[in-house]
């Protein structure tokens, strides 16, 4: 401090501080007119929150006033007048001064309906539901990690479930069952079905075709029908009408006219195409061997009746005539003795009618 001076004289320090004996002092400068004065203002330092001494620089120890209850532990805060109570199990709040259960609200921390137990130690265990994990049951559990759905199903996880979306052709809880396309019958016209995965194939009759069997086949088109017959073509199959003489599905046999023996009196039957022919034993003629032949036409006896037989006839003599024809007369006579040597006896008697 400069010592002072004259009236008019200068001041070298305007504002100072300066330590008076043990006191802080304010040096105060005024400036009047004419003249100064100086005077020496003693004060007092007030300290902020943490600190305290004359000058506040001695960090206070916020927890020698042991703010922490119920057996709380206290510890200094780095930042200048704070600290922290660490609370026993069951004690909440700044200085640890309000009692609680972890498993009553607000704190309980157990979610998706799980039950909460409070440990010893003050702590929340919660128990899941079925479906849920974690420490708070907040994680919904995959089903789905097992891989349940078969045949190429897709997994769609739930709460406690899971959904399987099958692939076409599967169905099932599981997509386990293959689906049976044959059970409707989709093959039409008495096609089988065979059942495939997810499709099936018709195996068709004869006369159908198409993916159900539902196409008729025109079995005219292949000229089926043989030796001039007409075909008709029909649902499933064919028809032909044949000409006369001819028989069969395709009209391929022959009629055999002879099978109903025709010819008569023995007469040998020669088949024809729609006829026949007969070959008459002699004595007969016509077309079936139906007519006699009349062998006394004509008259063959000379001298007599003649009688038709089968195959020949019979002649009745006139008196006197004789022989198959009766050409001869028998009023000439005549003994022909045939072997006799002209030995012996012989004695003929003639009996004239």
């Amino acid at each position: 401090m400069k010592d002072t001076q004259e009236k008019n004289a200068s001041l070298g320090i305007v504002t100072k501080d300066e330590r008076v004996g043990s006191d802080w002092a304010k040096l105060l400068i005024f400036i009047l007119p004419n003249k100064y004065s100086i005077f020496f203002h003693p004060c007092r330092c007030t300290c902020t929150a943490g600190w305290t001494g004359p000058d506040c620089s001695e960090d206070i120890n916020e927890c020698e006033s042991e703010p922490c209850l119920n057996g709380a532990t206290c510890f200094e805060s780095v930042k200048p007048g704070q600290f922290v109570c660490i609370c026993p199990p069951f004690y909440t709040g700044d200085f640890c001064h309000q009692r609680f259960s972890p498993c009553e609200l607000p704190y309980n921390p157990c979610i998706n309906n799980s039950t909460c137990l409070a440990q010893v130690d003050g702590s929340p265990m919660c128990i899941c539901k079925t479906g849920f994990e974690g420490t708070y049951c907040e994680v919904n559990s995959d089903e789905c990690i097992s891989h349940p759905c078969q045949n190429g199903g897709l997994c769609v996880d739930g709460v406690n479930h899971y959904r399987c979306s099958c692939q076409h052709g599967f169905t099932g809880t599981l997509c386990e069952v293959e689906i049976n396309e044959c059970l409707s019958r989709p093959c039409k016209n008495n096609g089988t079905c065979l059942d495939l995965v997810n499709r099936f194939i018709c195996n068709c009759a004869p006369g159908y075709y198409g993916s159900l069997c539902e196409m008729d086949v025109n079995e005219c088109e292949t000229l089926p029908c043989l030796h001039g017959g007409s075909c008709i073509n029909r649902l499933g199959g064919y028809r032909c009408l044949c000409l006369p003489g001819f028989t069969g599905d395709r009209c391929e046999v022959n009629v055999n006219e002879c099978m109903s023996s025709p010819c008569l009196n023995n007469g040998s039957c020669i088949d024809g195409i729609n006829s026949y022919k007969c070959h008459c034993n002699q004595g007969f003629i016509g077309t079936n061997c139906e007519i006699n032949v009349n062998e006394c036409l004509p008259n063959p006896c000379l001298h007599g009746r003649c009688i038709d037989l089968i195959d020949g006839y019979q002649c009745s003599c006139e008196p006197g005539w004789t022989s198959s024809r009766c050409e001869i007369n028998i009023n000439v006579c005549f003994l022909f003795f045939f072997n006799y040597r002209g030995k012996g006896n012989m004695s003929l008697k003639l009996i004239f009618i």
